[in-house]
């Protein structure tokens, strides 16, 4: 009885925790390795398009338009 009475429990508390929430951001920066070394900004203008801009360190400024 108290096993079963555990295993309801532990299903209980995992429908509880199921609830699942994504980070809540509009603008990332990173670093770009490899071929290009540089800096990058990505802006989110929606929930689907992006603005990119990578500052390479041997090229400038480079931009790539909407992702």
């Amino acid at each position: 009885m108290y096993k079963r009475f555990l295993l309801v429990l532990a299903v209980f508390g995992l429908l509880r925790v199921g609830q699942v929430s994504a980070q809540d951001y509009s603008t990332a920066a990173g670093l770009r390795l490899g071929g290009g070394n540089g800096l990058t900004v990505k802006h989110f203008v929606s929930q689907d398009a992006a603005i990119e801009a990578c500052y390479i360190a041997d090229g400038g400024l480079v931009t790539d338009g909407a992702l």
